[in-house]
């Protein structure tokens, strides 16, 4: 957009718009290239799967998945891979560890049941679950509203290589993976 049409408020020509959507294509596709080169395809692929499941999981915020890199919490075994869900809960009728097992459930253990290899480096994996909670008897309808802050919660997650290659040799089962990982939720 120029200056003349910010401050005139006429809208972009279909060829700026065309141009501007191009550009954010290709800058996509190189972050995901240098993601992949960087921590291997594996993490890009989780990372869409992520962002798919926190989507499909019911997502009325804004929602992104980023590839950190090596872990600060779990350690230089470990990929942090951080999901802003864009889920909200209610606050005055779910509980912390309900919310918790609520994301684990319906976003990563989804994702990860996706995954047909563990080509990424670490290969232990710190996953970040962000959600937010709000109460929804303040709202008309009593449901989220996006115009009001959200108290963002942080679900820690950071499963071991062993455990994540055991998940894809099928030896245990999605619902298993939980009991071998660290699980951790911040407030």
């Amino acid at each position: 957009m120029t200056a003349e049409q910010q401050t005139t408020g006429t809208p972009p020509t279909v060829a700026e718009s065309d141009a501007r959507r191009d550009e954010s294509i290709q800058a996509l596709a190189k972050s995901l290239k240098d993601t992949a080169k960087k921590y291997g395809a594996d993490a890009v692929a989780l990372q869409a799967a992520l962002l798919m499941t926190s989507l499909k999981a019911g997502a009325a915020g804004p929602t992104e998945v980023s590839v950190v890199g090596v872990s600060p919490d779990a350690g230089a075994d470990y990929l942090r891979i951080e999901v802003r869900t864009g889920i909200v809960f209610d606050a005055d009728t779910t509980t912390p560890e309900g919310r918790g097992q609520s994301v684990w459930q319906r976003v990563a253990l989804p994702a990860l049941g996706r995954l047909r290899s563990v080509n990424f480096q670490p290969e232990g994996l710190d996953l970040l679950l962000v959600y937010g909670t709000q109460s929804f008897a303040q709202n008309v309808p009593r449901t989220v509203d996006l115009d009001k802050e959200t108290a963002p919660v942080r679900v820690r997650v950071a499963i071991p290589g062993e455990a994540l290659r055991a998940l894809l040799d099928e030896e245990i089962a999605g619902e298993e993976l939980l009991g071998r990982s660290l699980f951790v939720t911040e407030h």
